[in-house]
């Protein structure tokens, strides 16, 4: 297990698991082994700290309803929690953990199994929906912690969200704490105020093409320093891939040069159906053909 340079760490920081059982389009190793390696080396870091707290931002899961499988790999691959100072996970929930993303139906969720089993402690705030963060009571310590599963920004917002909160904003409002872990945003970023600071851990693996460029990691939290110091995973550089987005481009430019074809050599009308008929009837296409093409369309032409 890697070295640190500020010693033993107060706390792990992570966030966005999105453990699932379909693999992403764009994953070309073993997925679901990469998210299992990942679990043991968390584990590993809880260990080899002496048993320090794992924080978790939200979204544990992909999808709200995981299956027994999911459920009994998370159990073996983490640390349970005791009433001493041996913390185990802490987590809050987050949209995807949620049904419906409807926090008064966690009890029906997965991520409410492993509360009841005690592989996790759950928060009692600061999960999805909540309008701040929640104060995370750490043995022996001084210092003001934060869980809270928002989308925040490390810088400025997307135009799509208007309402968007920077990580500077968060810490200048809510500056009573010391340390915010805040989960959503797939990104990994540290932003530091006035010596606070807000840990945006990001996704713990890469799920989508965009994502290649991305190293999933938890952070160390030391609390004698307020800083945070990143424990990066080991990926392969090939393991995600564009090839489903290029083949789905050269489908999509393939039908489109069909559809301008069609309008050059037919008078192209309102009705969709007629449209295609009338193209197969000038090329004489072929009976096996036709059927092909209708079912692809999902039409029927008689």
């Amino acid at each position: 297990m890697k070295r640190t340079k500020f010693g033993k760490a107060t706390a792990i920081l992570t966030s966005d698991w999105h453990i699932r059982e379909s693999i992403p389009e764009c994953r070309t190793d073993n997925f679901m082994q990469a998210q299992w390696d990942k679990l043991l080396l968390i584990n590993e870091l809880y260990y080899s700290n002496g048993r320090i707290p794992i924080l978790h931002a939200g979204d544990v899961f992909h999808h709200w309803k995981p299956s027994p499988y999911l459920l009994s790999n998370v159990v073996a691959n983490l640390p349970f929690y005791d009433d001493s100072k041996e913390y185990g996970v802490i987590a809050i929930a987050g949209q995807h953990d949620l049904p419906q993303h409807n926090l008064e139906l966690m009890y029906k969720s997965g991520i409410e199994t492993l509360f009841s089993a005690g592989t996790m402690t759950k928060a009692s705030g600061g999960h999805f929906g909540s309008d701040k963060p929640h104060v995370i009571e750490l043995v022996d310590s001084e210092m003001v912690v934060g869980l809270w599963h928002k989308l925040i920004w490390e810088k400025r917002p997307p135009h799509w969200d208007k309402d968007g909160l920077t990580a500077k904003e968060v810490l200048e409002e809510f500056s009573e704490f010391d340390l915010i872990v805040t989960g959503d945003n797939h990104a990994s970023f540290v932003v530091k105020h006035e010596g606070r600071l807000l840990v945006n851990p990001g996704c713990l693996t890469r799920q989508k093409a965009s994502e290649a460029n991305h190293k999933p990691k938890v952070y160390l939290w030391f609390e004698e320093s307020n800083t945070v110091e990143p424990f990066l995973f080991p990926i392969g550089k090939k393991d995600v891939s564009r090839e489903h987005i290029e083949r789905r481009e050269q489908r999509d430019a393939r039908i489109e040069a069909f559809v301008e074809r069609l309008s050059e050599e037919i008078e192209v009308g309102l009705d969709f159906k007629e449209n295609i008929e009338m193209f197969i009837q000038k090329h004489n296409v072929k009976e096996q053909i036709k059927n092909i093409i209708y079912e692809a369309l999902e039409v029927e032409i008689k």
